[in-house]
C-alpha cells in the first residue's frame, strides 16, 4: 500500500519510509519517511479523509498517513522502549497526531491534518484497563488513555 500511497516500492513490513529504512530500527524511520497522497492533499489545503472498515492501525489505512519502520507496531506495547524512547511512534498515535506530525516534518507548507478519520480497531485508543474486548483474542496494551485526544465518537 506504501507503493499506491506514495509512488515508491519498499519493503515488506515497512509503512511510509523508503527501502532504505532498517525493519525495526526507529533511527532510520526519521531520514526515510515519504509523503503519501493525502499528506499532499492536506498540503494543498485539500480536504483529507480516510474511512476503513478494518482497523485504521491496519497497514492499508494506515499507508495514508503513518510512517513507521514495523507495520505491526499498531500501539505503543509492540514497540520496545528503547526505540519508544528513540522517537518512534506507534501508528495508533500518528492517527491521533496527523495534523501535528505534519506541521512538524512539513516545516513552512500549512498542514492540518486528517478531517476525517475513521475504521475499526478502537482497542488501540484505550489502555488496557479499559479497552473493549471485541475480538475474543486477549488484549494489547496500552500505556495511555488517547481516546479523548481522538475524539467523542470511539
Amino acid at each position: 500500500m506504501t507503493a499506491i500511497m506514495s509512488c515508491v516500492k519498499t519493503k515488506f513490513r515497512l509503512l511510509g519510509v523508503d527501502e532504505e529504512a532498517v525493519r525495526g530500527d526507529c533511527s532510520s524511520e526519521r531520514d526515510n519517511r515519504l509523503i503519501s497522497a493525502p499528506v499532499f492533499a492536506d498540503m494543498a489545503e485539500m480536504s483529507t479523509d480516510i474511512v476503513s472498515t478494518a482497523p485504521i492501525t491496519h497497514a492499508t489505512p494506515a499507508a495514508t498517513y503513518a510512517n513507521s519502520v514495523d507495520r505491526g507496531w499498531e500501539d505503543i506495547f509492540l514497540i520496545l522502549s528503547d526505540d519508544i524512547m528513540d522517537g518512534c511512534q506507534d501508528i495508533v498515535l500518528q492517527a491521533v497526531n496527523f495534523g501535528v506530525n505534519r506541521k512538524e516534518r512539513c516545516i513552512g507548507v500549512r498542514a492540518n491534518g486528517g478531517d476525517v478519520i475513521k475504521g475499526g480497531g478502537r482497542q488501540h485508543f484505550f489502555p488496557s484497563t479499559r479497552r473493549p474486548n471485541t475480538s475474543g483474542v486477549a488484549d494489547k496494551h496500552t500505556s495511555e488513555d488517547i481516546s479523548p485526544k481522538a475524539g467523542s465518537e470511539l
